[in-house]
């Protein structure tokens, strides 16, 4: 196929496809259907008050390629028959002046035909037949037959026009929405901008596509595509600024603006002379608001048209809407990732506040819970977990404490907090509840509780001591009183009695007292967790002191008191000797006192410990056969002033001997237990740890 100029309309493969079907068809009703002669078509068509040669048929293209400049000389003779509007053939043309002798003479034409074609009356072009052997070809012909052919011609240019044009409008949808399926898919603007401009340059082949947005009242380049060879041969910068120079302009004007323009060739800083180009600048509109431009060069004047700027409306306003969202979706996005951040170094502030809560929480001696504003527990401390696992809170103090808290809710802020003494049983819970407030807001409350149970049981067993004290006190100086009195006022041979009396009342007095400091002097050494005196103790000697000291007093009774020695060495205890005497003298008094007589009171001793192994424990064992001890008092007998029920009130004692022995024993690291039975005797037990099994740990 020869083309001659640039194609500016139908002189497509479709055209020609047209025409060749149509010479195919009717070439049996033409003057050569039985020689070969190599006829050339032409077809010229109107275009831009233009004529041009548009298409030949595949047949005579290397008849063409003989002779290439037969197409300007055509293109004369085809302007006449077009102006003049009619058919004309002439036969004998080397006879005839009708046409340009230098044409006829390089085609060697014999006789030519030259056929307007018309639409609805209107010429669109001019068919030109051309016989180069027989002189004659066209004789004969009628003007009907001449005009159906042109008008057969025209219908074939026109349905490869209109078959052209659909195509070519199909192509430009497919862009389009090839292109808007792209868009809508990337959502990073920077991507969504390259890939766009990519894809232009790829399908519609332009030497330059750059896409600006519009930021900060600034017009920016964010891509810009230019053909490898463009590149090479073109100063980018000049490029940049006049892609800049129309995107202003259209973004101003808020329409698209088409020039030809001219801008610099060569590499930069050589001499370069001036190239003419075309650029379409179609602004980006969102919302009615101009986001950008995108700007399109191909070079060569009038090298975009119309149809270009159909593409790129559409194309255009597809691109706003997926620029708009792809910005929106990165403005949501940094939204997020800051959001996310913030929340993040908030959580983590939130966390180490409350950590430091519950660090402060939980250095607090006292119970504390922290509740919401319903009421539920969000917060406790190790000391308030300990409490309630300890005492196993019945459903009455929890209910107590919750309402103590609500009552703290309702406060009004004139109260501060709200102070309370929960009891149950044996368990006593001072309470004290307040709400928890930032500024105007309340945040919930907390409540701080202490167990004082033991300070409760504490003040009840001072009460109990100044009471048994008091009473304890109260019969001796009452008797001193009253024998002060008969001494005043009695006879005088009666004096010595009543003098005794009064000593022995006083010695009563002095037991007490001193049984009370001694006491109190061994509760200062328990709670110091060892006796003021240490040293090692012979056990061995100590009861056979206490045996010796005894002995005669049992005898007085006509009673047993004797030492049987399971374990012979004792092991040594280490602690103070002088206690250890009195714990054990008062536990045989305490025996042979409750004794009647002819009874028997022996002292067992042994050492005990694993097999093969130092003795860990000594233990010693005062046995009676007296009155024995009620099992429902058994619980009660080492507690201050307590005496039993069947104790003989002439038997002399304060009550608090076993006491004072339990104190003696704990605070050298022992126990002691008891086993008895009312009527048949008791067996008082003491268990001490032995030196060899302190030294064996250490």
């Amino acid at each position: 196929m020869a083309r001659t100029g640039k194609r500016t309309s139908a002189s497509s493969p479709e055209l020609q496809l047209e025409l060749l079907t149509w010479y195919r068809t009717h070439a049996r009703d033409l003057p050569w259907r039985r020689t070969r002669d190599p006829y050339a078509i032409w077809v010229s068509e109107v275009m831009l008050q233009q004529t041009q040669v548009a298409t030949v048929i595949p047949y005579f293209e290397r008849w063409m390629q003989r002779f290439p400049d037969v197409s300007a000389l055509a293109r004369a003779e085809l302007d006449d028959v077009l102006h003049a509007w009619q058919a004309e053939y002439v036969n004998h043309v080397a006879d005839s002046d009708a046409l340009d002798p230098d044409f006829v003479q390089m085609i060697g034409a014999k006789s030519v035909i030259a056929v307007p074609l018309l639409k609805a009356d209107i010429p669109i072009g001019t068919l030109l037949l051309v016989n180069t052997e027989n002189a004659d070809a066209f004789a004969g012909w009628q003007t009907e037959q001449i005009g159906l052919l042109g008008v057969q011609a025209a219908l074939a240019i026109q349905n490869a026009t209109l078959f052209d044009e659909i195509r070519h409008r199909l192509d430009q949808l497919r862009l389009v929405n090839e292109v808007g399926r792209y868009a809508t898919a990337i959502l990073s603007p920077q991507s969504l901008i390259e890939g766009v401009a990519d894809k232009l340059s790829e399908i519609l082949h332009y030497d330059l596509v750059g896409l600006m947005l519009i930021e900060d009242d600034d017009l920016s380049v964010h891509s810009i595509f230019v053909r490898d060879d463009v590149l090479m041969t073109s100063d980018e910068r000049a490029l940049r600024a006049a892609m800049q120079t129309v995107g202003l302009q259209a973004v101003r004007q808020a329409e698209p603006i088409l020039q030809n323009q001219t801008h610099l060739r060569g590499p930069t800083g050589a001499l370069r002379a001036p190239a003419p180009y075309c650029a379409l600048a179609t602004p980006l509109i969102a919302a009615d608001e101009v986001i950008g431009v995108l700007v399109v060069e191909r070079h060569g004047y009038n090298s975009i048209m119309q149809e270009d700027l159909d593409v790129m409306e559409p194309l255009a306003a597809q691109l706003a809407i997926s620029v708009a969202n792809a910005r929106l979706f990165e403005k949501v996005r940094q939204q997020t990732i800051e959001l996310e951040g913030r929340v993040l170094e908030r959580t983590a502030e939130i966390r180490r506040q409350q950590e430091r809560t519950e660090a402060i929480i939980g250095s607090v001696a006292d119970a504390v819970i922290v509740f919401d504003l319903d009421g539920q527990v969000m917060m406790m401390n190790p000391v308030a977990r300990a409490l309630f696992d300890q005492h196993d809170l019945d459903m009455d103090l929890s209910t107590r404490i919750s309402a103590l808290v609500t009552r703290a809710l309702a406060q009004d802020g004139a109260t501060p907090n709200l102070t309370e003494v929960i009891e149950s049983g044996a368990v006593a819970l001072q309470v004290k509840a307040a709400r928890v407030v930032d500024g105007e807001r309340i945040l919930g409350s907390v409540a701080v509780l202490r167990d004082i149970s033991q300070l409760k049981e504490l003040d009840r067993m001072k009460d109990q001591f100044v009471s048994n004290v008091s009473h304890e006190l109260r019969t001796p100086l009452a008797n001193l009183k009253l024998y002060l009195e008969l001494l005043q006022q009695g006879r005088p041979e009666r004096r010595d009695g009543y003098l005794q009396v009064m000593d022995r009342e006083v010695e009563r007095l002095a037991r007490l007292i001193r049984d009370l400091l001694d006491l109190s002097r061994l509760q200062s050494e328990h709670r110091a967790e060892r006796p003021r005196r240490r040293e090692p103790v012979n056990l061995d000697e100590i009861i056979a002191l206490v045996i010796q000291d005894n002995l005669a007093w049992a005898e007085s009774k006509h009673e047993v008191l004797r030492h049987e020695a399971e374990t012979s060495p004792l092991p040594w205890v280490m602690g103070d000797p002088d206690q250890i005497v009195r714990a054990l003298t008062n536990l045989v008094a305490n025996a042979l006192n409750y004794t009647p007589e002819h009874g028997e009171v022996i002292v067992r001793s042994r050492a005990a410990g694993p097999e093969h192994s130092p003795a860990e424990w000594v233990i010693i064992e005062v046995s009676d056969t007296g009155i024995g001890i009620p099992a429902a008092e058994l619980p009660h007998i080492f507690e201050r002033f307590y005496r039993g029920t069947n104790v003989n009130p002439a038997i002399p004692g304060t009550g608090l001997g076993l006491a004072i022995i339990k104190e003696i024993v704990e605070l050298h690291g022992g126990t002691i237990t008891v086993e008895s039975q009312e009527g048949a005797g008791s067996t008082f037990c003491l268990r001490l740890p032995a030196i060899t099994a302190r030294v064996a740990a250490s």
